[in-house]
């Protein structure tokens, strides 16, 4: 019975099965039961159907290249999108090796701690280098130990604009710092300071700029034996008595820039360069008063100090009104290793007292420097057609700026273009008779000495010219112009007239002048202005109104 049964079984025909027709139109019914529309089945399928996404179709650096555009914080919230996601998003994050708070500048919000501290806890195991320059920044002392936490491997620090006084988190989390950057940060003080580059720190670069609270009298306690460049700029508080001891617990210094300080300081700096003789970069920018005692111009006391600095490679003169041309003719007979010189804007003035750079300390530096590759002379008064043609000795010139000369021509520029072959820039911005001349002389020079030139040639006479000779290798620059115009040996200042105590009468009456103040001047020092309860609000802390008396 049971052979007959499977034989009826096996004569029985067996049902077709479902086409793949039939089976998409049931999934269909089913999700249209379910609301979904027919477009987003499509839509579903064509995704379903492609077994590959943007991540596999870059490679890792066009998706790195991608997600630099993209602000950090937007990265760390999007890792919730997958798993796949957030592990590209952490890949990327610990690659990371540089990180600016500017970057978010576009952001209208004020930068407070909380938002470092978030960023630093996905990112701050890998940089080295952290830039905290935020515009509108409300960060407190917690910064500091933020950055010490989460930051141990960090190199370089760049502060920007903060508050904070305490630095001293620092030295417990980063071990491995060797560069520090303070800008405008007005609360620094040596306090601040000391601990940082005490004697068994990793300090190797400290700069601080635009501040009006350090003395320099933190080096003096703290013995930095590891400090080689030391920067102050614009630090009005600077003491020349204290820095010049301090120079002494300084063994490896190597680079030293004193600009924008305080004109006493001038005193100081011959002191100062005897006491380092490894000195190879030199920065004596922005000294422009001479109300200071003596003319120290006509001294040689600071020609005897840079006969020390036989290792000197980069020296920046830069709108020094004490520069002369005795001291190039010194730095020339003891600087033979010169790389690297900037006069521009000394003594720019035709009316100074006494003369600045011209053509004799030019042609000494020529002369003795050949080594030199990099010559910045914009703005001399003194300097003519003569004392340029000397810079076409210097076989090795890479760069020469000469901006805002009214008195050069075509002609040294052509001659340093024929001489140096090295020579591949040249900004000639606001030298009016420099000529189409100069791009023709390029042209036939890269002929013969191929490489890439930039000729900056705005506001000149090439400028006017409207087809100029060309070349693959040769950028010419007509329109931006770099020269600054105050700076110029010519420049005259007419916003007043020379009857200038007259100019207002005309605008002005005097009897308005009487009702804006007030009345007489006895009824303004009346018995009524209690003077001293100005001094209860100092007390206080609070600022009484500024009071003029003239």
């Amino acid at each position: 019975m049971h052979t007959t049964y499977k034989r009826c079984l096996q004569n029985v025909p067996k049902p077709d099965p479902p086409s793949n027709t039939e089976k998409d139109r049931d999934d269909s019914n089913a999700l249209a039961e379910c609301g979904v529309s027919q477009d987003e089945q499509q839509q579903g399928s064509s995704e379903t159907d492609s077994d590959f996404n943007i991540l596999d179709v870059l490679n890792r650096d066009c998706l790195n290249h991608v997600l630099s555009y993209v602000p950090i914080r937007d990265l760390i919230r999007s890792e919730r999108v997958s798993k796949r996601w957030q592990q590209l998003i952490q890949e990327f994050l610990h690659g990371l090796r540089i990180f600016k708070t500017s970057w978010w500048q576009h952001v209208s919000v004020v930068l407070t701690t909380a938002v470092p501290r978030r960023v630093l806890q996905k990112v701050g195991g890998s940089i080295t280098r952290l830039h905290i320059d935020h515009n509108w920044t409300a960060l407190n002392d917690r910064t500091a130990h933020t950055v010490g936490m989460f930051c141990p491997n960090l190199v370089e620090l760049k502060v920007v604009g903060m508050h904070t006084k305490n630095w001293n988190p620092l030295i417990y989390g980063c071990r491995q710092l060797k560069h520090l950057s303070f800008v405008s940060c007005y609360r620094l003080k040596d306090s601040s300071l000391v601990q940082i580059v005490k004697s068994d720190s990793c300090i190797e670069s400290l700069t601080v700029a635009n501040n009006t609270h350090v003395t320099g009298l933190f080096l003096t306690g703290s013995n930095p034996r590891k400090l080689s460049y030391l920067a102050f700029y614009n630090c009005y508080s600077l003491q020349g008595a204290v820095l010049t001891a301090a120079i002494d617990l300084i063994p490896c210094l190597t680079v030293l820039k004193l600009d924008a300080c305080p004109d006493t300081m001038w005193k100081i700096i011959p002191l100062i360069l005897k006491k380092v003789p490894k000195l190879q970069e030199l920065s004596l920018s922005e000294y422009t008063s001479l109300d200071i005692g003596p003319k120290l111009y006509d001294s040689e006391m600071f020609c005897e100090s840079l006969s020390k600095l036989t290792e000197l490679r980069a020296l920046n003169l830069s709108k020094n009104i004490y520069i002369t041309n005795a001291v190039l003719e010194q730095v020339a007979r003891s600087c033979p290793k010169l790389t690297a010189l900037n006069i521009s804007s000394c003594n720019s003035r035709r009316s100074y007292s006494h003369a600045g750079v011209g053509d004799e300390g030019l042609s000494a530096i020529c002369r003795s420097c050949l080594d030199l590759s990099r010559l910045d002379v914009s703005y001399l008064a003194a300097l003519s057609d003569n004392g340029l043609a000397a810079a076409a000795r210097l076989t090795s010139l890479t760069s020469l700026t000469a901006r805002g000369n009214a008195a050069l021509s075509t002609q040294p520029f052509s001659l340093c273009l024929a001489s140096c072959h090295y020579l591949k820039e040249i900004d000639a911005c606001g030298c009016d008779n420099v000529s189409e001349e100069v791009v023709t002389a390029a042209v036939e020079e890269l002929g013969a000495h191929p490489r890439p030139l930039v000729l900056s040639l705005a506001a000149t006479a090439a400028a006017n010219v409207k087809e100029l000779p060309a070349h693959k290798l040769l950028t010419v620059n007509t329109n931006e112009d770099r020269s600054n115009p105050h700076l110029r040996p010519d420049f005259v200042d007419d916003i007043f007239e020379d009857s200038s105590d007259d100019s207002f009468e005309d605008l002005y009456d005097p009897d308005d002048f009487d009702d804006f103040l007030g009345g007489d001047e006895d009824d303004f020092f009346d018995d009524d202005h209690d003077f001293e309860d100005y001094e209860g609000m100092y007390g206080m802390g609070l600022h009484a109104p500024d009071i003029l008396l003239l």
